[in-house]
């Protein structure tokens, strides 16, 4: 390999390592590796794990609500519809999570600009995030 390649498959290897940590893991190691500040993503990215969370629910369980979703939402300090055996999403579901990740999105690259390129960022992908109801 050429040092080019190696330095890619390193970066590729310790990606894909951090990938499968737990949810608190995976932002801990998010936010050293990229210097941010974990407790400004800490409200949406517990949204966003039950984001992530419900989409594993739709691939692998046909949208029914298991003890898989429960303990990764749990872990990450979100709340899980108590009420709801199926959890298909509507299209109020699908507002609220554009929302938020636009908001993780607008803030990990904000902070990224801030302390990495020392570059103001517009905060233009900041969105209020619409209440499920």
């Amino acid at each position: 390999m050429s040092r080019e390649e190696l330095i890619e498959f390193k970066v590729k290897e310790y990606l894909n390592k951090i990938m499968y940590l737990s949810p608190k893991d995976y932002l801990k190691s998010l936010c050293e590796l990229l210097s941010l500040n974990q407790r400004a993503l800490n409200d949406d990215f517990v949204k966003y794990i039950e984001i992530k969370a419900r989409r594993d629910l739709g691939v692998h369980n046909d949208w029914r609500k298991n003890e898989i979703y429960e303990r990764k939402v749990h872990e990450s300090g979100g709340a899980t519809p108590e009420d709801a055996k199926f959890l298909r999403p509507s299209i109020d579901y699908f507002r609220y999570t554009n929302a938020v990740c636009r908001n993780l999105i607008g803030k990990i690259t904000k902070q990224s600009c801030d302390k990495l390129f020392k570059a103001r960022f517009t905060d233009f992908l900041q969105t209020e995030i619409p209440k499920l109801g």
